[in-house]
């Protein structure tokens, strides 16, 4: 229905423009001889006064209105809690802290007297950096024998087993929810790292409950608008509820320094125990800086992937498919593919906060993928 007053039109929106109108529709009033009948537009004129209060009101209606129809829009939204609120629609997930990862190299010398050494480096293995933070090996390596260098993938991150949610009695509220609480100065859960176990009973951890049924014992991280980090779990119909009155018995997740995690080159010296003390003259060093890690997702990550997740829905067909997915693996800032008909299919992809993947991000996005 259109407005039909002889007032205004939705065009007139500021105090100037509305005011002036109204004054213009004044001067329109005229007696039965044709005379205006209102000639002081003064401030001095009550009837002005009142029409410049009446313009004032609406210039702020106007302006709560429009700014709340800008944040209704992901285009257009401006703040943070409404681009988390536009994800939730479309069952996107705002993602926690994301680690950094770096790729380092040990070597040892051709005349070293443990060049025939064999050693493997397991998942998992500790590095520290300059500034005391902790490098996890991301997957098995072995450093074979008669080779002065090795390549191991490194992620900042540590295993955190102390959570106060260990022990903690299931609530009986329809929908539980559960925070995580205060976790360690200048750490933050890593997205995606959580094992928990309810009664004993391992719940897995997934990204959606799209795909859960009644009785799947599936829990999700999300984040609120505060960036506090919480779980949540099924309806009883997308996913189990896990009974009232059970306990938490284990709770393991990983920390990590989230941006702060992204070290220069150089940074990381010193050689874990575990391989100085199979290879003694082995030295180790990171040639390209970290990259990869942010404390959580930000305003203009959340406003790229969100379209990215409803385009793919989690699948690749076409070439462009492909790089709009890798783009999903969190820490990953950009996305571009190579595609040979019938032959092979390339990904290059660029971190976060950096200029080098590493091996350990180039393995998310692999397995992703394949």
């Amino acid at each position: 229905m259109g407005i039909t007053n002889k007032w205004l039109n939705p065009y007139q929106r500021s105090y100037q423009q509305i005011k002036a109108k109204l004054i213009e529709g004044l001067t329109n009033i005229r007696d039965k001889n044709g005379d205006i009948l209102i000639t002081d537009y003064s401030e001095g004129n009550i009837l002005i006064i009142i029409l410049s209060l009446f313009a004032a009101i609406a210039e702020v209606l106007h302006y709560y209105i429009d700014n709340v129809a800008r944040e209704t829009f992901l285009p257009t939204a401006r703040k943070y809690d409404s681009v988390v609120k536009q994800g939730k629609l479309v069952d996107y997930n705002t993602k926690s802290a994301i680690a950094a990862s770096v790729d380092v190299t040990l070597t040892r010398s051709i005349t070293s007297e443990n060049i025939g050494a064999n050693i493997l480096i397991p998942a998992g293995t500790v590095f520290t950096d300059n500034s005391g933070n902790v490098w996890m090996s991301s997957r098995d390596v072995t450093w074979w024998p008669n080779t002065t260098t090795c390549k191991v993938p490194l992620v900042q991150h540590e295993i955190y087993g102390n959570s106060r949610l260990n022990g903690i009695i299931i609530p009986t509220d329809d929908r539980v929810i559960i925070t995580l609480g205060t976790l360690p100065n200048g750490k933050y859960y890593e997205h995606g790292t959580m094992s928990l176990k309810i009664g004993g009973e391992t719940w897995v951890l997934v990204d959606t409950f799209a795909y859960s049924k009644p009785k799947d014992k599936h829990f999700m991280v999300s984040v609120d608008s505060a960036l506090n980090p919480y779980l949540h779990f099924g309806d009883g119909l997308y996913g189990a509820k896990p009974n009232a009155g059970d306990r938490i018995t284990e709770v393991i997740f990983y920390l990590t320094k989230g941006y702060n995690g992204n070290i220069g080159s150089g940074s990381i010296t010193t050689v874990p125990a575990v391989i100085s003390g199979v290879i003694s003259d082995a030295t180790v060093s990171n040639a390209y800086a970290a990259a990869g890690g942010s404390n959580y997702e930000n305003f203009q990550m959340i406003k790229e992937h969100i379209p990215l997740s409803v385009k793919t829905l989690g699948v690749a067909i076409t070439a462009q498919d492909f790089a709009d997915l890798a783009m999903t693996v969190e820490g990953v800032n950009k996305a571009a593919v190579d595609y040979e008909c019938s032959r092979k299919l390339t990904v290059y992809i660029n971190p976060d906060n950096g200029s080098s993947a590493g091996d350990a991000r180039i393995d998310k996005v692999y397995n992703l993928l394949s």
